[in-house]
């Protein structure tokens, strides 16, 4: 089942520390965009910030949030998430950037 979150929701959401010091969702995809655009045929989709783990930040805050259904291990990372419902709940929230 997809979760219906409002995409404003979900561009607040307040991230853990990650790679780019983004401390909302909206600020991550920004970077992330820009990264895209700066970088043309060199950027690397699979580890944009040279960590293949990228999606994890939003990952965590999702689960955090209890948007999507998910686990963190005992170091508070990404364990198991459902990856289809995050897929839906990040591409609402880029539309609505």
């Amino acid at each position: 089942m997809i979760v219906t979150i409002p995409p404003e929701q979900v561009l607040d959401l307040e991230l853990p520390r990650n790679q780019v010091d983004a401390k909302t969702v909206r600020e991550y995809l920004k970077a992330l965009l820009a990264a895209v655009w700066e970088q043309g045929a060199q950027f690397n989709g699979k580890r944009p910030w040279g960590l293949s783990s990228w999606k994890a930040p939003i990952e965590e805050a999702l689960i955090k949030a209890r948007f999507v259904p998910g686990e963190l291990d005992e170091d508070g990372y990404v364990a198991q998430v459902n990856d289809r419902e995050v897929n839906s709940l990040v591409r609402s929230a880029i539309e609505a950037l």
